[in-house]
């Protein structure tokens, strides 16, 4: 039985939609059918592309731990917050030249880093956000940071994050 495309996506849906795909040839069956990738892809299209939420927190602790700052601040939305819970950055860090700044002076600190990332947790949230929990251990070869961690995404973008030391607690 052949599925037309049309059968799923209704006509009007796919009026100004330019598809483009790659016919290989395979040995003794159909031809596999590839559809094309743009050759570029902005920033914005591949935050908008991700399939969830976790893959980008990875990628944010990645960077953290690498100590690129850059690729810090590119996680996050308009208005981000930081709440930092315990040790020498704690506090409420709001917007992103704020929070640039802590990144930085850690990274000057701290960096390199190896990170280890457990428990990751994801689920949704009010209007359409999404939100990752983990339990994250960043490590050098003379400091060790076990951090309870929390990033609440919007459209892909990070827009409140919370460090949590986890051994800041008295209890």
């Amino acid at each position: 039985m052949k599925t037309h495309l049309n059968q799923i996506v209704s006509p009007a849906a796919l009026a100004g939609i330019t598809l483009a795909f790659t016919i290989l040839p395979t040995q003794g069956g159909p031809a596999a059918v590839i559809p094309n990738r743009p050759a570029f892809e902005s920033a914005t299209q591949r935050n908008a592309s991700a399939t969830n939420a976790s893959a980008l927190a990875r990628d944010h602790w990645q960077s953290i731990a690498t100590g690129d700052v850059a690729g810090v601040m590119a996680g996050y939305g308009p208005a981000p917050v930081l709440h930092w819970d315990g040790g020498a950055f704690d506090g409420d860090h709001v917007g992103a030249p704020a929070i640039q700044a802590v990144w930085s002076r850690f990274a000057r600190a701290r960096a390199p880093l190896q990170v280890q990332v457990q428990n990751v947790r994801e689920k949704g949230g009010a209007g359409g956000s999404r939100i990752v929990t983990a339990n994250a251990v960043f490590r050098n070869h003379d400091w060790t940071y076990p951090v309870v961690y929390q990033l609440v995404f919007r459209q892909g973008r990070i827009v409140e994050e919370t460090w949590h030391i986890a051994d800041a607690d008295d209890g």
